[in-house]
């Protein structure tokens, strides 16, 4: 069995409301909701980090002269 860690959070009454009339309209309950919206947090961040875009050094001068017209190409070898 999985270890579970509870966790109890504050949250404004609106941001609850519509966060409830998101599950709602997707016949899913508070607990699967919250647990959808962390797995989808964690999803996105893993994407970014192995966004190759985003692993670039710091700016500055690359001796590239075509960089802005094939910025993809050099990103993501496309």
């Amino acid at each position: 069995m999985r270890k579970m860690k509870s966790i109890s959070i504050n949250i404004s009454d609106s941001m609850y409301k519509k966060f409830r009339d998101v599950l709602k309209q997707k016949d899913i309950g508070i607990e699967k909701g919250i647990l959808e919206a962390i797995n989808e947090f964690i999803s996105k961040e893993s994407e970014y980090k192995s966004d190759p875009f985003f692993k670039m050094g710091s700016s500055g001068e690359s001796g590239v002269r075509d960089i802005s017209k094939k910025h993809d190409l050099y990103l993501y070898e496309q």
